[in-house]
């Protein structure tokens, strides 16, 4: 290829991408996505939330095997204890379970999410209504919350408090938005007024 079709290609290139046509394609590849949206929003929300700084919570999740539904779990477990966010995934980064790591921490999530239990009940039912009743008549008896049953009830706490919204109507929208984000994304928008794209 000679020097002045290089020059011609490499100039139409530059012309290309400097077009109206070449900007609005490179603001597609470079405009955030939803799903990047959601993750940004959550963040936001969390930061905002716990008094953290954003920065700090990406480097939180980048740093570990936690996924970013777990965030609000941590920072809870963290201001609660006084420990530092760091810990708690280190915990969790070594194989502890939640429900392990409130035990570890001195905490019993049976007590610690009673009143979200109590105030969840009607909304929830079985499993965890009826295991509250039951808790309630036995209480020698032990409830074992699950992994996904705290990373689910510290959600909907943090996100029925941060929007100022009744926890069991957080949880019927959850039972239509089943992932954690997309949730969390669809509450943000309104309170914002975004428009989905």
């Amino acid at each position: 290829m000679n020097k002045k079709l290089k020059f011609f290609v490499l100039g139409f290139l530059i012309l290309l991408l400097l077009s109206p046509l070449g900007l609005k394609a490179e603001n597609l590849k470079l405009g955030v996505s939803f799903s990047e949206d959601k993750i940004t929003h959550f963040y936001l929300a969390i930061s905002n939330y716990f008094q953290v700084p954003k920065e700090k919570i990406v480097i939180l999740k980048k740093s570990s095997l936690i996924k970013e539904e777990e965030l609000p779990l941590v920072l809870y477990l963290s201001q609660k204890k006084k420990v530092s966010p760091e810990f708690i995934i280190e915990l969790r980064n070594r194989g502890y379970s939640w429900y392990e790591i409130f035990i570890y921490l001195g905490l019993k999530p049976e007590k610690e999410f009673e009143k979200w239990v109590v105030i969840y009940q009607p909304a929830y039912g079985p499993p965890y209504g009826k295991a509250w009743g039951y808790h309630k008549k036995h209480p020698t008896r032990k409830i074992v919350f699950t992994d996904h049953d705290l990373i689910i009830l510290s959600n909907v706490h943090f996100m029925s408090n941060y929007y100022q919204i009744n926890p069991i109507e957080i949880k019927q929208k959850f039972d239509t938005h089943r992932d954690i984000l997309i949730l969390h994304e669809h509450l943000f928008r309104k309170k914002h007024r975004i428009k989905s794209r």
